[in-house]
């Protein structure tokens, strides 16, 4: 019997769905899924304003919209050394 370990697996296909969903505004969780981050990590970098965020009316539940979340993942664009 073949051990595998699908954690990874379900991980990929969740956030595979995810994309496939024309989706704008993405909860905590699904934030998580798209960015890597763990749920600490996450929560650290809302607090400390280093990761862009909006709240509820009632400021209780974070959502993150996709394009923001992509323009942060690729602010920091390094060019190679190769030449042409």
């Amino acid at each position: 019997m073949i051990n595998i370990d699908i954690l990874p697996l379900r991980r990929f296909l969740k956030v595979d769905i995810m994309i496939s969903v024309d989706k704008d505004l993405l909860t905590t969780d699904e934030a998580m899924l798209y960015t890597g981050l763990k749920r600490p990590t996450l929560y650290k970098m809302v607090s400390s304003r280093q990761i862009p965020y909006h709240k509820s009316r009632g400021g209780k539940k974070l959502y993150f919209r996709k394009d923001d979340l992509i323009a942060w993942m690729t602010d920091k664009h390094v060019t190679s050394n190769l030449t042409t």
